[in-house]
């Protein structure tokens, strides 16, 4: 991977579910860390997983220690709502969180 693109900025990936976001964050992660690296900070916003959808991106311990990691814990407010109010209300708690 060439992380000429990365370097000393900031990336934020976008997409739909399951679209890959994690998947490149963590392999650009790697990439960074093999190349020994250091001021790498993560900011992990996906919720859990739930039913196929989300995921908290996966890191040996090794690799976690090298990072700064920031992971609060985030309610997918259209997985889990049962209302448009609620979905309001789980959006705020997560805003607060962040």
């Amino acid at each position: 991977m060439n992380l000429t693109t990365y370097r000393n900025r900031r990336t934020l990936f976008l997409g739909e579910v399951n679209s890959g976001k994690t998947t490149r964050t963590r392999e650009m992660l790697l990439a960074v860390l093999r190349e020994d690296e250091e001021g790498i900070a993560l900011f992990d916003f996906a919720p859990e997983k739930i039913g196929g959808v989300g995921g908290k991106i996966f890191l040996a311990e090794e690799d976690r220690r090298r990072i700064w990691l920031e992971s609060p814990r985030i309610v997918p407010p259209r997985l889990t709502a049962k209302t448009e109010e609620e979905a309001w209300e789980l959006a705020r708690g997560n805003f607060r969180r962040i």
